[in-house]
């Protein structure tokens, strides 16, 4: 009988992925991990799957690019574009300001605000804009300008005297005295200018002159103004030769009452005075600091200004009035800080204001007594240009910083973005939204790229990108502009997209055992939708080409087994991609091990 020689079958061993860890743009990855992705999500892990379709909202104009937005409960998504003037007004960007209102209908609220980005923040019924500096009110949704600028130009504006309501005093001209007057009646009034001018009244009853204590200024004959009680303003333009208190009605003053054509303001004054405004104008303004970014917390708006390097915050519960000074704990504030660099962001974090700088951080500590601090803290800040990637979930602020993503919980910032390798980003714009981190950025090729980090399972995701500056949540939904399209990418509004196309792509396989293996066979446990499909492909040794290895339809909802077999090779890198819903459960890989020379 002859014997035959018999090959000894090559030892081997399967490998199996069932877990599926997101997106890794690194060299070198761990199992489950992929190099390349879009359109998955992390909302079935640990199986991979695609991401839900995204309802399309309405229509911007073109070209539009989104500057802002925030969402007001019951109301709406308030957004802010930059574009081209429309064909019947004059060449040139400007900005405007729309709301998406809960019934999916797009409203323009105002054709004309500043070019570029906008920081919002809600106060009461009115959505605040900088740095333009209106107000929009929430139900109406009109708009009116906060600082405010009034000229009287023409007639005459007369001065007088009166109490806290206006009610002007009767003071005949000739009692205007530094001495009494001589034989008074009963509630006589004299102006005693001997000093700082008192008004006094004689009380008959008790024989002698008795100061009046509710003295006020009367400005009248001022036309149709806006200005409102408690209204801190500066006052200009008065001018009398040789009565240095008229000059003292220039300067701050707050408004105690305002009637129809008058104000009635703190102050005093040694006669009464008109003035003759068509040839020495009287100018009244309510000052608003030039804010770059503004956050509201604790019923005050709070803002920076990079011309002054300069913290402010408004007069508690009124974002109109920035300069009231009256030593009261309701007063308006400023704080200087004395980093360099100019101010790229701002957030509410745990109640306090935050205020960042690429270098660092402002925290703003608010007292019940109006003496606020600030402390500084130098750390990875916020890059400039990506203020709009600023956002908060339970205390931790999440936010772009010159490095990469960081997450900051108080005791100072962690980057948690090392997954998304060495490329660099900018132009940060991003929310948190059902317990997700979505931030927009765009590469060094100004391509625009979303990716989604699962806060609670700490895993990123990607998904397809090229939007345009607006990111918000609210209602249940998450909103964003892409493309002059405004989108709901939890698909609960609009109307729905059709199959989504996804892809993923595997690091390096093969690469992990020091023995020559190479992998003999792959299969896939997967589910598809009636209809979708996927196609698999493989790379052998970073060859330029992507061969096909299979592909498989949905004919109804079950799952299947995809078995493939790769060429053989020493590094191979696996595609994954079709159209429409697809659950992977998991990935076998069969490694047989090779003889020494591979």
């Amino acid at each position: 009988m002859i014997k035959y020689p018999r090959l000894k079958p090559l030892p081997s061993s399967r490998q199996t992925v069932d877990a599926f860890k997101g997106y890794n743009h690194n060299l070198r990855i761990g199992a489950g991990e992929f190099y390349e992705m879009e359109n998955m999500t992390s909302e079935d892990y640990p199986v991979l799957s695609v991401r839900g379709r995204r309802g399309m909202v309405g229509q911007l104009r073109n070209p539009a690019y989104c500057t802002g937005g925030i969402y007001v409960p019951g109301t709406g998504l308030f957004f802010s574009c930059n574009e081209q003037n429309r064909q019947d007004e004059e060449e040139g960007e400007h900005g405007s300001l729309y709301l998406l209102t809960v019934d999916g209908v797009i409203k323009d609220v105002h054709p004309r605000l500043l070019p570029g980005r906008k920081s919002f923040a809600l106060m009461g019924k009115t959505v605040v804009i900088a740095p333009d500096m209106v107000r929009c009110h929430i139900d109406t949704q009109e708009i009116w300008p906060i600082r405010e600028s009034w000229e009287i130009a023409q007639g005459t504006v007369e001065v007088k005297f009166c109490d806290d309501n206006g009610v002007v005093y009767d003071i005949h001209p000739a009692n205007f005295r530094t001495t009494s007057i001589g034989s008074p009646t009963d509630g006589t009034l004299w102006m005693d200018i001997s000093g700082s001018p008192t008004l006094k009244q004689y009380d008959a009853a008790l024989g002698q002159w008795v100061g009046v204590d509710d003295v006020y200024i009367k400005l009248i004959g001022l036309g149709d103004h806006n200005f409102q009680q408690n209204d801190s303003v500066e006052i200009s333009g008065f001018y009398k030769e040789g009565n240095p208190w008229v000059g003292k009605l220039n300067g701050n003053h707050t408004i105690v009452y305002s009637g129809h054509g008058d104000l009635v303001i703190d102050g005093t004054l040694n006669c009464y005075y008109g003035q003759d405004c068509s040839g020495a104008p009287v100018t009244i303004q309510r000052k608003v600091p030039d804010l770059d970014f503004i956050v509201e917390s604790g019923n005050r708006l709070w803002g920076c200004s990079n011309d002054t390097n300069e913290l402010y915050a408004c007069k508690l519960g009124d974002c109109r009035n920035w300069n009231s000074f009256q030593g009261l704990s309701t007063d308006s504030w400023v704080g200087s800080v004395g980093t360099p660099g100019v101010f790229t962001g701002a957030i509410v974090q745990s109640g306090y204001p935050i205020f960042y700088k690429e270098n660092g951080k402002h925290k703003v500590w608010p007292s019940a007594t109006g003496a606020h601090q600030i402390t500084f803290n130098q750390c990875s800040g916020v890059e400039k240009g990506s203020e709009a990637g600023l956002a908060v979930l339970g205390g931790t602020v999440f936010y772009k910083s010159a490095t990469g993503i960081c997450a900051d919980d108080g005791s100072g910032p962690v980057e948690i973005s090392r997954c998304l390798g060495s490329e660099t980003f900018h132009n940060a714009c991003g929310v948190v939204h059902d317990g997700k981190y979505y931030i927009e950025m765009f590469d060094s090729q100004e391509k625009g790229h979303l990716f989604v980090y699962d806060i609670g399972k700490k895993l990123w995701h990607k998904e397809q990108g090229a939007f345009s500056g607006c990111i918000a949540s609210g209602g249940g939904s998450l909103y964003i502009a892409a493309g002059g399209e405004l989108l709901d990418l939890t698909g609960k509004t609009g109307y729905l997209e059709g199959p989504v196309s996804w892809m993923v792509q595997t690091g390096d396989l093969g690469l992990e055992s020091p023995d020559q293996k190479y992998i003999s066979r792959l299969s896939l446990r997967l589910m598809l939708e009636p209809g979708a499909n996927l196609e698999i492909y493989a790379q052998y040794d970073r060859e330029p080409v992507w061969v096909k290895l299979g592909q498989i339809y949905g004919t109804d909802l079950r799952s299947f087994s995809l078995p493939v077999r790769p060429r053989r090779c020493d590094q191979l890198r696996l595609k994954l991609q079709g159209k429409g819903m697809c659950k992977i459960y998991s990935i076998t890989k069969t490694m047989v091990k090779g003889s020494e020379l591979s």
